[in-house]
């Protein structure tokens, strides 16, 4: 039975569908039934359940399993898509291959199968989309024994028109119709299983809303840099494409687009649905995802690739005018958080991010945390914004047993009202410092701690055991917060310099304190410390930092090309030394920390083992 292309009844003499209790491991599924582009939405809901299956297959070879296999001078890296890459000799060749180098090496060992999830069941396609505004509301029609109606935002039903297919039935999971959102019990155990949701979805459709702005014609370049080249999970190092079309297209290549197709390109990256919250674990999750604009879909890791791509191209000053802040919103979806610590998937994929409950800041990523954290975390939304805050830390704690997540509390106007200052406000959340996870005093070793109520201050106490590392005697210039103003952070940095009596003199650890200081510039993210990663050595980053201190006039004009001219490593250096305060301690030490460092205070990354302290 087709359904009809209007409906006779006028819309307020159709009844409101009535949801039915979800059972078990249950979840609802859409079924969009065909139509023309101006016919009603009709829809079909039914009840299945989702179990995940157990995988049959073994699991593939990891890369150091894979190098020991490599002929010599190859290498292999995870890129951000999930595949092996293989790189040859540098001598040989820069174009990467998916295929293993020796011949006959079975492809099962290294390629992962879709066999499974093609063969799963239910098959479904999950929406990813923006809510909207709560203020305009369409109808989509709920087939049955009498037809019924859910009133939807018209974000979602300009989706649904633009997914229907003309002559063929779509099924779907959207949240907002497969979710009874008055049910606050059902809305909770749904949460829970979201990262099932999509996991198991066969496809993951991110809408990004109708066609607008030449965006059809934005995709479709944004496709095509993005097939260009690979980059690696670990390091992000960047590779030509095994089916790159140019593979001499470089950072300093020129790319021949009008001021038309940047300006398209710049609005896509600006629309909603990169600023909401929620997407985040849904294209994290997907196993295939795909970015859909009006009638235009390009692959999500494509898309993601072509981002990254003008990331380089807009530090080489190739590119011009992008915003940038979409950019790295765009970049930090690209590594996988499934593995990474709680605090580092809190600190990184909240910033910028929005959502109409502020609680959702952390139900919003319950599927990207591990299980056994996941589980202590209650999405209820019967408790206060401040009552999920202070549970989600302390279960934070008590489960890693460290404080890292106090790193996030600033003192300032954002902080939530009534919270205690060891809480920090997630739905404001500033970007974490590029190394803040290397950085701690005390390495990773356990924190000891008890919470209570001080029924006198009327306030939640935090009981920490630390250990005083050092306390501050004296807290010098601090750098802005731009760190692109290249002219005035190197303004900072020369007046820190030590003069040529304190380079030599000896520092705390026996070396001398210019070594220590330039050491401090660079957060001592040297190859002396950090072999594995590709960074300078200390000699090399000596030479480097004092010819930028040095050259500094050549920033000070209005070239917007003043970014290329400097030092991959003197940029970095910049974007950490952004918003830190430069300090002395009374025993001999200098360091960066946070702006509002005061002298006679410990430091505050110094909580560990020792003496007790309490904050409140």
């Amino acid at each position: 039975m087709s359904p009809p292309a209007t409906l006779s009844l006028p819309d307020d003499e159709v009844p409101d569908y009535t949801y039915t209790k979800l059972e078990g491991s249950g979840i609802r599924l859409i079924t969009l039934l065909s139509g023309a582009s101006g016919d009603d939405i009709y829809i079909d809901i039914t009840h299945v359940p989702l179990l995940p299956r157990e995988a049959t297959k073994p699991p593939l070879l990891s890369v150091q399993q894979l190098e020991a296999s490599l002929p010599s001078g190859w290498s292999v890296y995870e890129t951000v898509s999930g595949r092996f890459s293989f790189w040859p000799p540098r001598d040989q060749s820069s174009i990467t291959t998916w295929e293993h180098p020796v011949e006959g090496f079975d492809k099962s060992l290294y390629i992962k199968s879709t066999e499974e999830r093609e063969s799963f069941e239910p098959k479904y396609e999950a929406l990813s989309y923006e809510w909207g505004s709560p203020e305009i509301l369409e109808t989509v029609y709920v087939r049955g024994p009498a037809v019924t109606k859910i009133r939807i935002r018209q974000n979602l039903a300009w989706a649904l028109r633009h997914l229907r297919h003309a002559d063929i039935p779509r099924v779907l999971w959207a949240d907002a119709i497969c979710i009874n959102q008055t049910d606050l019990g059902e809305r909770a155990a749904q949460i829970l299983r979201m990262a099932n949701i999509y996991r198991l979805a066969q496809r993951v459709l991110a809408w990004l809303g109708p066609a607008a702005n030449n965006s059809s014609h934005a995709l479709q370049t944004l496709q095509y840099l993005g097939k260009q080249s690979v980059t690696t999970l670990k390091g992000w190092r960047r590779g030509t494409a095994p089916d790159a079309t140019e593979p001499d297209l470089g950072i300093m290549t020129p790319l021949p687009y009008s001021r038309k197709t940047w300006a398209a390109i710049s609005q896509v990256l600006d629309r909603g649905w990169f600023q909401r919250l929620w997407i985040v674990q849904e294209v994290q999750l997907a196993q295939d995802a795909v970015v859909v604009c009006g009638k235009a879909t390009v692959s999500w890791l494509v898309f993601w690739q072509a981002v990254a791509f003008l990331l380089w191209h807009e530090r080489s000053a190739v590119v011009h005018n992008l915003p940038t802040h979409d950019i790295d919103r765009i970049l930090f979806l690209g590594s996988s958080y499934v593995t990474r610590p709680i605090s580092a998937t809190i600190s990184r994929l909240l910033v910028n991010k929005k959502c109409t409950d502020p609680r959702d800041a952390i139900f919003g990523l319950l599927g990207l945390f591990p299980e056994a954290f996941r589980h202590k975390i209650n999405p209820r939304y019967d408790g206060t914004t401040l009552q999920v805050y202070l549970d989600t830390v302390l279960t934070h704690i008590y489960h890693v047993q460290r404080l890292e997540l106090l790193a996030q509390c600033w003192l300032e106007p954002e902080t939530l009202p009534g919270s205690p200052t060891w809480v920090a406000n997630f739905s404001y959340l500033r970007p974490p410092h590029p190394e803040f996870f290397e950085q701690f005093a005390s390495g990773y070793s356990r924190s000891w701690t008890s919470h209570s109520w001080d029924a006198d201050l009327r306030q939640h106490l935090l009981s920490v055991t630390g250990v005083r590392c050092a306390t501050v005697a004296q807290s010098r210039c601090r750098f802005p917060h731009m760190y692109r103003n290249i002219p005035t952070m190197l303004s900072v940095a020369k007046m820190l310099e030590p003069d040529e009596a304190s380079v030599l003199k000896l520092y705390p650890t026996g070396e001398q304190f210019g070594v220590a200081h330039v050491k401090t510039m660079k957060g001592n993210a040297l190859r002396e410390r950090k072999p594995e990663y590709r960074v300078p050595g200390l000699q090399r980053w000596r030479d480097q930092w004092k010819a930028a201190l040095r050259d500094d006039n050549m920033y000070t004009d209005a070239d917007d090309s003043s970014e290329a001219r400097i030092e991959r490593d003197v940029w970095h250096a910049l974007n950490f030394l952004k918003n830190k305060g430069y300090f002395e301690t009374e025993e001999g030490y200098i360091g960066l920390t946070y702006a509002n460092a005061q002298p006679g205070k410990w430091l505050p990354q110094a909580l560990c083992m020792g003496t007790k302290l309490t904050v409140g």
